[in-house]
């Protein structure tokens, strides 16, 4: 699980955090890869606890109010995808093939 794999590297960067005499390049990295580890987690969770309960509760036709902290979603050609996910509040990025686009689109 990724969840676990996240936990394994930060534990391993702790570690090597804790083994400081290194140089100064090594450790800024190394932090580096912590904080990561700890964003992705964090957003993991946050995932787990929000979204995924929202996402598998009834459809709503009211949107829930925009998570502009969230970066948001790539959808494809899409369109119920890109509703479902603008319901439960989620930024979402609508991409579409060139050949669909036209001059009477309007970009909001």
């Amino acid at each position: 699980m990724h969840g676990q794999r996240l936990l394994l590297s930060l534990a391993d960067g702790m570690e090597r955090l804790r083994r400081v005499p290194e140089q100064y390049v090594t450790i800024f990295f190394t932090v580096s890869e912590v904080q990561r580890c700890i964003l992705e987690l964090l957003g993991l969770m946050e995932y787990m606890t929000i979204t995924k309960p929202l996402w598998q509760s009834p459809i709503r036709r009211e949107a829930l109010p925009l998570r502009k902290w969230y970066r948001g979603v790539f959808v494809l050609d899409d369109l119920p995808m890109v509703q479902a996910l603008y319901r439960l509040g989620l930024p979402v990025w609508y991409l579409r093939k060139w050949s669909q686009l036209t001059d009477k689109i309007r970009i909001v």
